[in-house]
């Protein structure tokens, strides 16, 4: 069940849109999708979480080894999303989790101030 109103992007890779078949209306393809959504649903590895915060993508994290977890903790610490059991017993805990992200103002707006303080730090390009 997707949210209502909202339209959900997909991560293609190098898949080809053709081969995935017939797309709903709400549902957009995307490379570089966590520039256009209102919600990631992450693993929490470190690479995932570090674009989340460079994209300004509010994050639902649901950890399962590892550097997951902790980083899981920071994101909870950073009031950049919720966390939700690894194995749900259900899916109406993790929709109602990402439709708590979805709303939340004070997470969306931390998001995009943690974005922010990212795009003014010093990029690797400028490091010698």
């Amino acid at each position: 069940m997707l949210l209502a109103g909202k339209t959900c992007q997909l991560n293609t890779g190098r898949i080809r849109q053709e081969t995935l078949g017939a797309i709903p209306n709400n549902i957009r393809l995307f490379i570089e999708v966590l520039k256009h959504v209102d919600v990631f649903l992450t693993h929490c590895g470190m690479n995932s979480v570090n674009v989340a915060m460079n994209c300004g993508a509010p994050m639902v994290a649901m950890p399962f080894v590892n550097d997951q977890v902790s980083n899981a903790k920071q994101i909870l610490e950073l009031n950049i999303g919720k966390r939700v059991r690894s194995f749900p017993s259900s899916g109406r805990q993790l929709y109602k989790t990402v439709k708590e992200v979805c709303e939340d103002k004070q997470i969306q707006n931390q998001s995009k101030k943690i974005q922010d303080l990212l795009k003014n730090e010093t990029s690797m390009d400028e490091v010698s």
